[in-house]
Parts: structure tokens; sequence; C-alpha cells
């Protein structure tokens, strides 16, 4: 399965969710029912205090464990209006973004942050277990991410299509842009960097 996460600096988005980028390990057994991950042993819950910003964020776990949150919280999405089976091993394709100013430095970096050598990650969310895989993780320059966001799927041909129909709401969401229609040159231009990066 494909879930998209963006790492952001104020907010963690989804496709199906959103809360702030701040997080703290709880002293204290939480109850039951709260909305807290247990993971190698710790108790996390997010709060309203965000993390100060990081241009390097795989500096600590934090926002490893802001993304379990994130894709705890899309598997109880589905759980709940798919039929998904928490208690099955979840392969999942994750893709995650990087600012243009970050993107050739620390894109290398950031993928085996959450890939972590493709090993099984435990973590309880809500008192559910779960178990999971990265399959994949994809780094996304998000100047890219801009541009994909823009392209309407009836203009785009060949692999750069299925790409878009995929990941295209990811963007949408993301920055906000109205579909348009994009030239040919874009559309190459898009094709070009999902061969060379994808």
């Amino acid at each position: 399965m494909i879930i998209s996460v963006d790492t952001g600096n104020k907010h963690m988005k989804t496709e199906n969710c959103e809360f702030n980028s701040g997080v703290e390990i709880l002293d204290t057994l939480p109850g039951e029912l709260e909305e807290v991950i247990e993971y190698e042993g710790k108790y996390y819950m997010t709060t309203n205090r965000r993390i100060s910003y990081m241009e390097d964020k795989t500096a600590d776990d934090r926002y490893y464990i802001l993304t379990l949150f994130a894709i705890a919280k899309e598997l109880s999405y589905r759980e709940k209006n798919e039929g998904l089976l928490p208690q099955n091993l979840q392969e999942i394709e994750l893709l995650v973004g990087l600012p243009p100013a970050h993107y050739g430095k620390q894109r290398k970096k950031f993928r085996e942050y959450f890939y972590r050598n493709g090993a099984v990650v435990e973590f309880c969310y809500k008192g559910i277990s779960y178990r999971i895989v990265f399959k994949e993780v994809k780094s996304l320059y998000t100047g890219i991410c801009r541009i994909l966001s823009s392209c309407c799927e009836e203009t785009v041909i060949g692999n750069t299509k299925n790409f878009i129909n995929r990941y295209w709401w990811l963007y949408r969401r993301l920055y906000g842009f109205k579909i348009w229609t994009a030239g040919n040159g874009v559309c190459r231009f898009i094709r070009k960097w999902c061969h060379s990066v994808i």
C-alpha cells in the first residue's frame, strides 16, 4: 500500500489526516485508548508544541516517531473505511518530501532514516498492535511535486500518467494548486525526472 507523509515543520499531513509536528515522551503509562504510540518500550504522544525548525530532520528520532503517528492514523482510517485488518503485516511504500534546498544533500539520508534496512516495525497505537515493513521509501523533491500537482491527468502519457494517477492527491493537498493543463514540454520534464528518481 502507498502512504504519503508530509513531514512539515508545522504540521504532519497524510491523505486523510493532519496534526501538529510536536511529540513528547510520556513519563507515566497512558490510558488504553489514548492517542499514544508505544514503540521500543517507550510511550509517545503528539503535542501542540511543535518541534523547533530542524534543517536535518534525521538528527534524532522525533520525525520518525511523528511519521509512525501519521502512518498509524492513516491505517486506522483505512480500517474503518476500507476494511483493512490491523493484525496483518502491512507492506508500505512510503513517500516523503524534501524542500528543494535540502533535496540533493539529504534525500539518500532521509530515505535510510525511514527505511532502516527494511526491518519489520512493531508498535501499538491506541491499544492496537501494528506490524509494518517499508517495502520502499521514496524521497520526493517538492519543487517537482508542485509541477506534478498542477498537471492534468489527460495531458500526461506513459509512466508519468501512472505516477500522477497514484500520487497527485498528495501534491494537491500540500500546495493547494488548481489542476490545469500542462504543456508537452512540462510533461517531458516530469517524465525524465520520474525515470531518474523514482
